[in-house]
């Protein structure tokens, strides 16, 4: 499969969109949108794994969400690991 630039934009584009989708932890009410932002993360990756023979582009959309999650997963982890030395 070819990792062309249509793909590495798409894994970019899917990243910012899921980065500025992910709840933020210091508000009320983050623990259920997390759930609902995981969930709806799941179902996406899942249906778009089925088009990945047709049209690959939506599951390198959906990549660049798994990027943005570790990556706002990486941060909870750091913030909390932090707080636990004090």
């Amino acid at each position: 499969m070819d990792w062309g630039a249509a793909n590495r934009t798409a894994v970019l584009a899917g990243f910012i969109v899921w980065w500025t989708l992910a709840p933020r932890m210091n508000r009320a009410g983050a623990f259920d949108r997390l759930l609902a932002y995981l969930t709806a993360m799941m179902v996406l990756l899942i249906a778009t794994a089925e088009l990945i023979m047709v049209k690959p582009l939506p599951f390198y959309f959906m990549v660049g969400g798994g990027l943005a999650f570790f990556y706002q997963f990486s941060r909870i982890v750091i913030r909390i690991a932090r707080r636990g030395g004090e």
